[in-house]
């Protein structure tokens, strides 16, 4: 190939459906500590004892906390496909991950929560030759998976068309050692 530039096939990122189990068991939890004071003796009498207040700043503290790792894995996480790699960032607080080009990958598998399956959300595992790669809260993973096989396989395709005649094999099959090659 001469052109050295990545022709972009995909966009993804953290799917805001992710958060929809975090949210509503937060929000259980949080319902549950705000109106327990009257309806829950006992803990209304421990509120009186710790302060009134304690409990509901516990509860009212959980969802900045949550906006905020919301809000940066919505923004930060993109997950890029490439005609040639699968080019990742996790935002400013996570270190950098090179590009992950296409010919090493290895396997690549999908991972659902208990939850997931039914919201299409999942997280696509990417093993390739020296490198595991984790790609968290995407929407729609099989989908996404789908993509990325057909873009391996059209590069492999490719590769092998642009190879010379005496070169042998290719990225996507070994032959074991005692198989002899032959060099054209």
């Amino acid at each position: 190939m001469s052109d050295p530039a990545h022709r972009d096939e995909g966009w993804y990122g953290y799917s805001p459906r992710t958060f929809v189990p975090l949210i509503s068991l937060t929000a259980l939890v949080s319902w549950g500590v705000w109106l327990g004071r009257w309806y829950f003796e006992d803990l209304s009498d421990l509120t009186e004892r710790i302060g009134a207040l304690a409990m509901f700043a516990l509860a009212w503290a959980v969802w900045p906390v949550l906006a905020v790792v919301f809000c940066y894995r919505t923004v930060t996480y993109t997950y890029r496909l490439t005609d040639r790699a699968v080019i990742v960032d996790f935002g400013f607080l996570h270190p950098y991950e090179p590009p992950l080009s296409l010919a090493d990958i290895e396997q690549v598998s999908v991972h659902w929560g208990r939850v997931g399956r039914w919201l299409n959300v999942g997280t696509v595992e990417i093993h390739a030759r020296q490198r595991r790669l984790l790609l968290p809260g995407l929407y729609d993973p099989e989908a996404f998976v789908h993509r990325l096989m057909r873009l391996r396989q059209r590069l492999s395709e490719t590769s092998a068309h642009d190879r010379p005649a005496s070169s042998v094999g290719s990225p996507w099959h070994v032959c074991p050692p005692d198989i002899p090659t032959q060099q054209g």
